[in-house]
């Protein structure tokens, strides 16, 4: 890109509102300046976008496994190869998801993580840092977890993971019931975790104290938890009725059906609700056989599962997630978009990402008529999609 763009489309979600048509002036990593109407003149070089194009700000997935035939582990270019993926759907931001495994192994992914995050390639989402699915979670709630993997809450192990990542830990899934875990969770948020609770059989006074302890999420609701009943409302209910507590959701019609994702929006309001792929490697690819960490996964219809019939994360882009949200929840398109940007980047503490406004990032994506991704721009240089390449 050059220092300075104009870009021009049929509209621009702020998100807090649309402009149509509108315009965003980039320059250099930054938003310089947005407005509607028909652009201005000798403020950079101008690109129309093509009809029927909104720009939005870009997405932020707080929870991913892989994609595109790549994973999170020890490896640092296949976490590069799966910002890549991201970027062509829209993701600008992203947490690279590890999954509970043996000591050496998940240090040695966090530690991969933090190579990328420090030196991020240009044609992909900002990797942010880690995201740790545990490996301080419940085996009565597994899902696609490996019980074997999975341990008691131990903060020597929290530090030792958290030293590895050099500061580039930012969120950790917890299951609260389990022993010494209220302590743990205290000592994540005071570290600047997003602390979030999943995998987890808790009853609801077991995750009203997880909440008390200081986690503010509820990973990928629904799924890998106990469920809501009218008389034990557990961890979904504690979540969704506690205000300050955000929300993942897996909007990809499977994990979670679309009249379900339209009562949590209309309960936590897309304030509260962040959408998030749990995609692993198959994401974008045909159905097969494929892998989460070291455990073989089946794709068959784009659903991935374990052998003995779990789902094992999604095939699912955020720009797939906006789309089922808007066409089968019925959600407002704004509201959507907020799920999938400004909402997990306020839980980052992003102050200058989700958001289009002067000053802000210049973290972008283009949305065609039928809200996929068609350009993304990652702090002002284009990720995918440059017209005339």
């Amino acid at each position: 890109m050059t220092d300075a763009v104009l870009l021009a489309a049929g509209a621009v979600q702020t998100p807090s509102e649309r402009l149509a048509p509108g315009w965003v002036h980039v320059s250099g990593e930054r938003i310089a300046a947005v407005g509607a109407g028909e652009p201005p003149d000798g403020i950079g070089a101008l690109v129309r976008l093509p009809d029927g194009a909104t720009i939005a700000p870009g997405f932020v997935d707080l929870h991913i496994h892989g994609s595109g035939g790549a994973q999170v582990g020890a490896d640092a270019g296949a976490i590069a190869d799966v910002a890549r993926f991201a970027a062509r759907h829209g993701t600008t931001t992203l947490l690279p998801t590890t999954v509970p495994s043996a000591d050496a192994a998940l240090t040695d992914a966090v530690r991969a993580v933090a190579l990328v995050a420090a030196d991020p390639p240009g044609d992909a989402a900002r990797v942010l840092g880690s995201h740790l699915e545990g490996p301080f979670v419940s085996p009565a709630r597994p899902g696609a977890l490996e019980i074997r993997h999975l341990r008691s809450p131990d903060p020597t192990e929290l530090q030792r993971l958290l030293d590895a990542g050099g500061g580039t830990v930012r969120v950790i899934t917890v299951a609260p019931e389990l022993d010494g875990a209220p302590e743990l969770i205290g000592a994540a948020a005071a570290a600047g975790l997003h602390v979030s609770l999943g995998h987890t059989d808790a009853t609801y006074d077991e995750a009203m104290a997880g909440f008390a302890a200081g986690a503010r999420g509820a990973t990928h609701l629904f799924n890998a938890m106990r469920p809501l009943h009218h008389r034990e409302p557990g961890i979904i209910g504690a979540a969704l009725s506690t205000d300050e507590v955000t929300v993942e959701l897996i909007a990809d019609a499977t994990h979670v059906h679309p009249a379900v994702i339209r009562f949590v929006h209309a309960a936590k309001g897309a304030a509260r609700v962040a959408l998030v792929t749990d995609a692993m490697m198959a994401a974008g690819l045909p159905d097969g056989e494929y892998a989460l960490g070291d455990r073989p996964i089946a794709v068959v219809h784009g659903e991935a599962r374990t052998e003995s019939g779990s789902l094992a994360g999604s095939t699912l882009t955020l720009d797939r997630a906006v789309g089922v949200c808007v066409e089968q929840a019925g959600i407002p398109l704004a509201d959507a978009l907020r799920m999938a940007s400004a909402t997990p980047a306020g839980l980052l503490g992003l102050d200058d990402a989700g958001r289009i406004a002067p000053g802000a990032r210049a973290d972008l994506v283009v949305l065609d008529s039928e809200l996929r991704a068609i350009a993304t721009i990652v702090g002002g240089r284009w990720a995918h999609g440059e017209p005339g390449t």
